[in-house]
Parts: structure tokens; C-alpha cells; sequence
């Protein structure tokens, strides 16, 4: 997919992974025609949650939002949580974001800035391409993956509380899912991805602070 397609489709994303709101459904039946064709999988996700959606009370979207995203670590929202846990890689993570939001002009509004609509929002707006592909390739899908289950989560894996936590009943945690599965898929093959030999390439140089 086309780096301005995929960019088309982050505010919607944003907005399907922010708590949710009246506009919805709406929000999810827009994001449904800016894929269109370019990948009729990601479409019929996005459209099943759509339709979750338009069927489904503020309330009890909410009570799924917060049972799949807040109470699940596995499925945090919180990309630097996934690949760095709580340390202070985190902290300099969210430093970094924070001088990339400001460059781009963008301020999020009450949320730490690795939360995945944040994160969203910026990409959508940004122009630095360079540095969009690297936080795509070495935050972004890797924290996609873990929590669709492709890499394994080594924080909390076997903790008997969050096994507790993590027993969500489908009809609540499917329509989530997919909607993160949709954005993966979209991602992993947009302009955004660095192939694998570049992404480490990428990650060594962000580590360094080198070009």
C-alpha cells in the first residue's frame, strides 16, 4: 500500500483505538472506503467492527475497550511498554516521541505520547519519512505483533492474576482484535515497513543516536 493511502486511513484507526465515543461508527464505516480495494481483508475486519459498533451501546463498548486494552497487559495500547516493559528505555522512548511530535507541530491532548491513536495521529500527519518508517518497523509492528499473538510477550507471560484478566469473552475481545489485525496487516505492507535487514540497520543507529 502506498505510504499516502496507509496515511489516509491512520486518523480512523486513531480514532477506532481511542475510548470510545458516539462517532464511532462512523469513524469505522469512513476508515472502511479509504482502504477500498487496496486490501479487501483489512476492509471486511474493519467493516465487522463497524457494524459491532453501530449495534453495540456507548456502555458496553466501553466495558469491551477497557476489558481487551486496560485490564490484558498483553494487549496494552502502550507501544514502548511492548518493546521496552517499564524502564527507563521506555522513558527515553517517550522522550524521543515527544521531540518528533513537536517537530511535526503536533501536541496530543491527555495521553502519554507511545499510545497507539497517538501515535496514529502523528503519522498521519507527519512528513518525515525516514524517521515514520523506522518508528513503524521498530515500534510499531513489533508491538502489533506481540499483541496479536506473532512475537511473545515476556512481561507478565505466566503471571496467574493477568491469565485471570485475560480471560475476555470473545464477542467482547473479537471486534478489537480485528481492527488491531487490520492495521497490521495495512502496515506490514505499506511503503512505512523497512524490510528486516534495514529496520536493524535503523534500530542500531536510533540506539547509537547516529544517522
Amino acid at each position: 500500500m502506498e505510504t499516502t493511502t496507509i496515511r489516509a486511513t491512520f486518523p480512523y484507526f486513531a480514532e477506532m483505538l481511542a475510548y470510545p465515543h458516539p462517532g464511532l461508527p462512523r469513524e469505522a464505516s469512513v476508515c472502511v472506503d479509504v482502504i477500498g480495494a487496496s486490501d479487501p481483508l483489512a476492509a471486511a475486519m474493519v467493516r465487522d467492527f463497524a457494524d459491532y459498533a453501530a449495534n453495540t451501546s456507548l456502555a458496553r463498548l466501553e466495558e469491551a475497550y477497557t476489558s481487551v486494552f486496560d485490564l490484558d497487559p498483553k494487549c496494552t495500547l502502550y507501544v514502548g511498554y511492548h518493546i521496552f516493559g517499564e524502564s527507563y528505555k521506555r522513558s527515553a522512548f517517550l522522550l524521543g516521541l515527544n521531540e518528533h511530535f513537536g517537530a511535526q507541530r503536533y501536541t496530543p491532548a491527555g495521553e502519554v505520547p507511545d499510545h497507539l491513536s497517538v501515535v496514529l495521529r502523528c503519522l498521519a500527519a507527519s512528513s518525515d519519512e525516514s524517521l515514520d518508517r523506522e518508528l513503524v518497523s521498530v515500534a510499531v509492528l513489533p508491538a502489533l505483533d506481540k499483541m496479536t499473538g506473532r512475537l511473545k510477550t515476556d512481561e507478565h507471560e505466566d503471571d496467574p492474576e493477568n491469565q485471570k484478566l485475560a480471560e475476555i469473552p470473545e464477542r467482547q475481545r473479537a471486534p478489537y482484535m480485528a481492527v488491531i489485525e487490520a492495521l497490521r496487516r495495512l502496515l506490514d505492507a505499506s511503503d512505512l515497513h523497512i524490510v528486516e535487514e534495514e529496520a536493524t540497520t535503523a534500530e542500531t543507529a536510533g540506539a547509537t543516536g547516529h544517522a
